[in-house]
């Protein structure tokens, strides 16, 4: 059971729009429950409790009073080259933004950071910044270009 779950405000219309795209990408993805605010008058959802790769989520569909920004973001914790190909393509493809280091939003706003596991080893052992200036020139991470900066 999640203590924390993160609470995600959509433009109307797009929450479970969102949940399909999600499903589309992610291979573990669950609606939970769903549920209808008494006063509004389309019937449509209100809000989508969802789980991704075992997250609990909880996406709100209202409005446009509030945007994402890169103050929030997930990570995407990639098994090799091969996932974060595939992360980085399909969470922004259909009107995402490609960013710098690993990052990206989503075509909702929503910020994500595609990171393969090696990553974190090889930022560990390096000793004179050349794995960070490498990845500073980077868009998606690109695990052989860290390893040729260590060595």
């Amino acid at each position: 059971m999640n203590r924390i779950t993160p609470y995600l405000w959509f433009d109307k219309g797009k929450a479970l729009e969102a949940v399909e795209f999600y499903k589309s990408i992610f291979q573990d993805v669950k609606i939970i429950d769903s549920y209808k605010f008494e006063n509004n008058p389309t019937g449509e959802i209100s809000e989508i409790t969802v789980e991704i790769n075992g997250q609990r989520m909880i996406f709100l569909d209202v409005g446009p009073e509030f945007e994402f920004t890169e103050a929030i973001s997930f990570v995407v914790d990639c098994d090799g080259q091969k996932e974060v190909d595939y992360y980085w393509e399909k969470l922004s493809s259909n009107g995402g933004n490609k960013g710098n280091c690993g990052w990206l939003k989503d075509r909702y706003g929503l910020s994500w950071q595609v990171v393969p596991k090696q990553f974190y080893e090889i930022l560990k052992k390096d000793t004179t910044g050349k794995v960070t200036e490498e990845v500073l020139k980077m868009r998606k991470i690109i695990i052989e270009d860290l390893e040729k900066a260590l060595s």
